[in-house]
């Protein structure tokens, strides 16, 4: 690690810095001793509040160690081969009034040794249930943070959960099974274009005299009274 890296900044002196390398060694030290402490704190300072939760993931490339990390210590490849990360989703709670980012509610840290050489297509990626796949993080992140912030006013999730489906005669029918089962608000986006019908306009009120103004000329007799209708309406009988 260089002179600027977490460790050595923090750990200020030599021996602050070896008591930190020795906590990963410590065998009753693991990521969820490590993850829980951040995601409890984030449930005392959301409480009562709205909270906008934004989650994404991120890759932590470790190549350059290669030659120093020992097998069985989490790390995976990419689509690259010669690539060595582990991953982490995290979930970041912002006040919305504020924009004050609040803690984590969910970190997710996995890597994809697990799935050896394999590729998409001898998974039979497009067969395999939702549970087994990647991109459950996404409702994992979801489930997980709305028990961490069940004391929050209201939770907004932003984030680019996708799962395709067909839209047909007014239904949506999903390809896949979400795994939320309590009723969850979402956006439809059409992945072809459709045309809008504009809408009719509202009909305004008349106003008296609004065509004042408006004629440029009218006959002297226009009021004179029309003498060739008197025989068409002299037998009607008047009310």
């Amino acid at each position: 690690m260089g002179r600027h890296s977490s460790i050595n900044y923090i750990g200020e002196t030599a021996s602050g810095r070896r008591s930190f390398y020795r906590i990963p060694q410590n065998e009753s030290v693991n990521e969820s001793s490590l993850i829980t402490p951040i995601t409890q704190d984030c449930l005392t300072f959301c409480k009562g509040k709205n909270i906008v939760v934004l989650h994404d993931t991120c890759e932590f490339n470790l190549t350059s160690h290669s030659n120093r990390i020992r097998k069985g210590t989490g790390l995976g490849k990419t689509a690259k081969d010669d690539i060595l990360v582990f991953l982490l989703h995290g979930s970041l709670s912002i006040d919305f009034e504020s924009g004050m980012a609040l803690g984590f509610p969910d970190i997710q840290i996995w890597d994809r040794g697990h799935l050896g050489d394999t590729t998409v297509k001898e998974r039979n990626h497009a067969q395999q249930p939702i549970a087994e796949k990647e991109s459950n993080k996404w409702l994992k992140a979801v489930r997980n943070s709305e028990v961490i912030l069940k004391e929050a006013a209201s939770i907004i999730f932003v984030s680019d959960t996708t799962i395709r489906g067909l839209y047909d005669n007014g239904k949506i029918v999903l390809y896949e099974k979400p795994l939320i089962d309590t009723p969850t608000e979402v956006l439809v986006t059409f992945t072809k274009e459709v045309a809008t019908v504009p809408e009719k306009a509202e009909p305004t009120e008349r106003r008296i005299g609004f065509g004042k103004g408006t004629v440029l000329y009218m006959a002297p007799d226009f009021d004179d009274p029309i003498d060739d209708l008197f025989d068409v309406f002299k037998d009607e009988p008047t009310t």
